[in-house]
């Protein structure tokens, strides 16, 4: 799995929910290698999305179709100042369920020291929050810059 974690600043978050709905509505179908995305505004216009694909190839030949580069300048207005790109294929995913049957997803970011301590925290939590969460369909963390990562909780 590949994901691209999307980051900015917007003074008009519902202007770029606009947008998103655009993309859902009119560039998914087509979307390349597209497995899902998870993401939206805070209060005070931060915004961070996380786009899942099947592989880096297929993100890219997604991120090169030509109505993907249309819709993307169209967004770029919405925000205020350059979006952050973070891509990874350092990703660890845990299911319990259906992300995208979520109708709720948390995001955190942070930055890791110790790697394989999180990651052996991860599977000792997958058993015990499938039971004790019902609710928690699952989680996507992506790593990535080398210490950091973004979770997203479905």
């Amino acid at each position: 799995m590949f994901i691209q974690v999307i980051q900015g600043r917007t003074s008009d978050p519902e202007a770029l929910h606009r947008r998103l709905d655009v993309w859902e509505r009119d560039l998914r179908p087509g979307a390349i290698g597209y497995l899902g995305s998870a993401g939206g505004c805070t209060a005070d216009g931060s915004f961070i999305m996380a786009v899942r694909f099947t592989d880096r190839d297929a993100a890219m030949r997604n991120g090169a179709r030509k109505e993907q580069g249309e819709w993307w300048s169209a967004t770029e207005k919405c925000l205020d100042g350059p979006a952050s790109f973070h891509d990874t294929e350092d990703v660890h995913v845990m299911a319990h369920g259906k992300l995208e049957d979520a109708h709720f997803v948390q995001v955190m970011e942070g930055h890791v020291t110790d790697r394989v301590r999180a990651e052996a925290l991860e599977r000792e939590a997958d058993p015990v929050l499938a039971e004790a969460r019902p609710d928690l369909l699952g989680s996507v963390t992506a790593y990535y810059d080398e210490d950091n990562y973004a979770d997203f909780a479905y």
